[in-house]
């Protein structure tokens, strides 16, 4: 059997940190992360739910906007006619992004993807709405390019998530290490290939949309395959060499037969490899960990932040 790449004990490690650094750098104020949340995407509802019940176990809140009937502490009853109001238009979400943007009492903004389909072309315009203070996601992709450029510290949720369990579970250096990344979104794909290049890793990237045999072939050269397409399956025995020394990492999520599934056939793909991340348990509960960690991270570095983008305004 291969190493599971489990990370719920990191998350629960980085939780209690998180619970220390809430106290330290905000003390006895009242704050909350925003989460813009359109539509019934049913693996979007987990990752709420999840996002929710962490923020309260670090002493936080995080408040869902645009799905009606939810209870807020009295602390942020200020906030009750944004809640209560059912947006449906771009220029209400961006009305609605602005006033988070000016709120003290908001530690970050998440505009959860993806968006319903009336949307989808308004996608850009929401996440680059929302001030790089706040941006936790990564959405918009300038502390994306700050972070390339060694100005401040930043990575993306999950791309986060997928560097830190490497490291826990001391996986060894990445220089000199052939990597296959398939999914090329700007939340996970991209910034993983900035951060491996950074680190000496030779990078192939790939697409949901390259012929699977090209990638099943190119993957079998490398050491470490990491595949963040939200494709069910698409990573079968097909992408495995005979070595068995390969390190699989799974960073999609989906839904097969009512069960939480990802990107690779665990099954069939577990038996031929040296280790693999499980779904769920594997980089999903890093993820929301390393979500509230930027929140702490954005704070760190505000003064830098606000002075780079003053230079931008």
């Amino acid at each position: 059997m291969p190493q599971l790449l489990t990370g719920t004990q990191l998350a629960q490690n980085i939780k209690l940190l998180l619970s220390q650094k809430r106290k330290e750098i905000f003390k006895d104020k009242k704050v909350y992360l925003a989460i813009i949340f359109v539509g019934e995407n049913n693996p979007s509802q987990v990752y709420v739910k999840n996002k929710q019940q962490y923020a309260r176990d670090i002493w936080l809140e995080a408040i869902v906007f645009w799905q009606g009937g939810q209870e807020i502490k009295a602390d942020f009853l200020y906030l009750s006619p944004l809640l209560e109001t059912k947006y449906s238009t771009k220029e209400e979400i961006l009305s609605l992004i602005k006033t988070l943007n000016a709120d003290k009492n908001c530690m970050g903004i998440i505009c959860q993807l993806p968006l319903t389909e009336a949307l989808q072309d308004a996608k850009d315009v929401l996440c680059t709405a929302i001030s790089p203070l706040k941006d936790v996601d990564g959405l918009w992709g300038i502390l994306n390019g700050w972070n390339l450029q060694d100005i401040i510290t930043f990575q993306p949720a999950t791309a986060k998530a997928i560097l830190d369990l490497r490291d826990y579970h001391q996986l060894g250096s990445r220089k000199g290490r052939k990597i296959a990344i398939i999914g090329m979104g700007n939340l996970i794909g991209k910034p993983l290939a900035i951060e491996a290049v950074k680190r000496g890793a030779i990078v192939q990237t790939f697409t949901v949309e390259d012929k699977k045999a090209l990638i099943a072939e190119k993957c079998r050269e490398c050491e470490i395959i990491i595949s963040c397409t939200g494709a069910i399956h698409l990573v079968d025995a097909s992408f495995i060499n005979k070595q068995k020394d390969q390190i699989i990492i799974d960073a999609g999520y989906g839904f097969l037969n009512g069960k939480a599934t990802g990107d690779v056939n665990f099954e069939e793909v577990a038996p031929l490899v040296k280790a693999i991340t499980p779904v769920p348990g594997g980089i999903g509960p890093l993820t929301v960990a390393s979500l509230f960690g930027n929140i702490f991270i954005l704070q760190e570095q505000k003064d830098l932040i606000q002075t780079l983008w003053n230079t931008l305004l």
